[in-house]
């Protein structure tokens, strides 16, 4: 999610309490092939049941859906600092970390009042938990070139990639000028409400509607299609031709477009 108010994005505190039960009820059922497990090694099944806890969680929030089941449910993913995928040590790392916030309890705990909804694990790892498909604003904030990163797919953008090849949104002007948001993971919507929208403008930004309009990129094409949400105030081309309420338009790299009036104008890059 991205906004002046970075902790949109974040993954919310009871999002991830849900999504840990729901990944513990997978594992009880899991419990009785891990027993038949244990008992056909000989060894003890609390062993066994550690093993598979540990690959089930590191596996799966190292992978390319960079969740467990139970945070895909949730639509929540764990990334390091800057929204890269995990590699399986550092999930490991986070997984075993948890061994102390069990013990001092408020580890559990402290997503719900710390900054970046981190837990202690996830400051010992380096990790936060997000709501799948977003990277921390900070990542691509006022970057010419913008990171290496990795989206929700598993596929890189940025680097030594050409930038032909980035689909980005890009902001020109007002409070996101300088700022470059990727929009290879389908659609990103921008607005004032952040429970529907990726870019998040201000509360009381003046001329933009709680769901203003939606930006879709279409790889097979190389194009952008722009769709006016039902906004109040209008979107624009930079020609200057207001879109109609649920009209879409097609943008090629470098077009440009503006939500409410020209104070915020956007280009579009890929």
């Amino acid at each position: 999610m991205y906004g002046n108010r970075e902790q949109v994005y974040y993954a919310d505190f009871f999002k991830r309490v849900l999504a840990y039960l729901i990944d513990g009820i997978i594992l009880w059922g899991a419990g009785f092939v891990l027993s038949v497990i244990a008992g056909a090694l000989s060894i003890s099944y609390y062993l066994v049941s550690l093993a598979a806890s540990w690959l089930y969680f590191s596996y799966m929030e190292s992978s390319a859906k960079q969740a467990t089941l139970g945070k895909q449910l949730l639509q929540i993913a764990v990334t390091d600092l800057n929204g890269n995928r995990l590699s399986f040590g550092a999930a490991s790392l986070r997984y075993f970390s948890k061994l102390l916030s069990m013990i001092t309890v408020v580890g559990f705990i402290m997503p719900a009042f710390t900054e970046q909804k981190q837990g202690l694990h996830d400051r010992l790892a380096g990790t936060l938990v997000l709501r799948a498909g977003f990277v921390p604003t900070h990542a691509y904030e006022r970057s010419a070139a913008p990171p290496t990163v990795t989206d929700m797919s598993g596929n890189k953008h940025g680097g030594a990639v050409p930038a032909a090849v980035r689909p980005f949104l890009i902001g020109l002007t007002g409070e996101f000028s300088g700022v470059s948001f990727p929009v290879d993971g389908g659609e990103i919507a921008l607005g004032r409400d952040p429970d529907h929208c990726q870019i998040i403008f201000t509360r009381h930004t003046a001329g933009i509607s709680r769901k203003h309009c939606i930006v879709r990129f279409n790889a097979a094409s190389r194009s952008f299609v722009v769709t006016d949400a039902g906004s109040s105030y209008g979107t624009f081309l930079d020609s200057g031709a207001r879109l109609q309420p649920g009209q879409a338009f097609e943008l090629v790299d470098g077009g440009r477009f503006y939500v409410g009036d020209r104070g915020n104008l956007f280009e579009v890059k890929g």
